[in-house]
């Protein structure tokens, strides 16, 4: 074999091996110093963060306490709750007419809201019928009349020949009994002519009161039955209202004092007149009347409703708080942040759970652990919360 073809062999200390070397302890020292130098700003930037925080806190508890709003609460045995009710304006008497007998309509004398007087004729039957009846039964008691007149001639006369022994007494006593007789038959027309003329005068409707006409239920030429309704009659005269009450409320009203309602957007005075002594099944109200007064009361069209605004107190130891002082809580009850004054540091809120018993549009009646005197956050409780200092109005 030719000395070509042998392998080349480097020795340990030549010139290519130490360079591979100095590029390695290079590459190692790099990395160390970038990692040192990660490390050094890691440090920096913890101790910035925990001085910036240390910056935030010391501002904060630097701060002014926050000024709210706040009120006393005053604290009560009961509370008083509006309630409306609502009624309708009717007549003191009203009446649905129709005749005794049937017949037919011949007139209708009146028309719905006319006004009528006692007394009034406001419709008529045909009475011909009862009109010929009468003037038979009073052409009879004309020819009774004359029988009798005639009757009584000749019983004197009989009487004064029975005394002369001319005639027998068995013909002056018929003749006398003749009269008689004729006399009860005149009782008995003149019974019949009034029976006629009662049937005349039923055969009109007359107004029972004054009144006005509300509706006119038939017209002329109608063939009404007996007891038909043919026209209704209102009374004008001291209007009252019949308004529906809950029983306990209707409990509390008092006859010597007015009570205000209101009507077509005016306020009006009533007084209690009586009470119903029954439950309305429908509403499960008490109907409750009352006399309207005032000079304009009788023009007040009947139907129109009506509305009474009364109070009832409840029993129920709690004071008002306004709506803006709650904040939803749990389990069904709600939040107040009442002022606690006893502390070194000056006020602080505390929160209180209370039990809202009635609200309206502004205020709730609440009960809990309340005091009288105790002071509330009105508003803007969102912005405090429980355990921090505040600057109380009044304080």
């Amino acid at each position: 074999m030719s000395q070509n073809s042998e392998p080349q062999t480097t020795e340990p200390g030549s010139r290519s091996g130490m360079g591979r070397r100095a590029v390695q302890r290079a590459g190692i020292l790099a990395g160390t110093a970038l990692v040192a130098a990660l490390a050094v700003g890691a440090v920096i930037g913890a101790t910035t963060m925990i001085s910036a925080n240390s910056v935030r806190i010391a501002t904060e508890e630097a701060a002014p306490p926050l000024t709210v709003s706040t009120v006393v609460l005053n604290v009560q045995d009961s509370y008083a709750i509006p309630q409306d009710f609502v009624g309708q304006i009717e007549p003191r008497r009203a009446a649905v007419l129709g005749f005794e007998t049937g017949g037919t309509l011949a007139e209708i004398a009146v028309d719905e809201g006319w006004q009528v007087t006692q007394g009034a004729i406001l419709a008529q039957l045909d009475t011909r019928v009862l009109d010929a009846q009468l003037r038979q039964q009073r052409a009879a008691r004309e020819a009774l009349v004359a029988q009798r007149e005639l009757a009584e001639l000749t019983a004197e006369r009989q009487e004064a020949l029975a005394d002369r022994n001319f005639s027998s007494q068995q013909r002056a006593d018929e003749t006398r009994l003749r009269v008689v007789e004729l006399e009860a038959r005149l009782a008995e027309v003149d019974a019949a002519i009034v029976g006629v003329e009662v049937q005349i005068d039923k055969a009109m409707i007359r107004a029972p009161f004054d009144g006005v006409i509300g509706r006119r239920l038939a017209d002329d030429g109608t063939r009404v039955a007996p007891s038909e309704p043919v026209v209704e009659v209102l009374e004008r005269a001291a209007p009252r209202l019949r308004i529906g009450l809950a029983p306990e409320t209707a409990a509390t009203l008092e006859r010597d004092r007015p009570y205000t309602v209101t009507i077509a957007g005016a306020d009006h005075e009533a007084w209690l007149e009586s009470r119903r002594g029954d439950i309305d099944t429908r509403t499960r109200t008490l109907p409750v009347l009352f006399e309207l007064r005032g000079t304009d009361a009788a023009a007040l069209p009947y139907g129109l409703v009506t509305r009474l605004s009364v109070t009832r107190e409840v029993p129920g130891r709690g004071a008002w708080v306004p709506l803006s002082a709650l904040a939803e809580g749990t389990r069904g009850l709600w939040n107040l942040m009442r002022i606690d004054r006893t502390g070194t540091d000056g006020p602080v809120v505390v929160r209180e759970a209370v039990e809202i018993l009635y609200a309206d549009e502004t205020r709730a009646y609440v009960r809990g652990g309340l005091t009288d005197s105790m002071e509330i956050v009105t508003d803007g409780i969102h912005r405090v919360a429980a355990g921090q200092r505040v600057l109380a109005s009044g304080s």
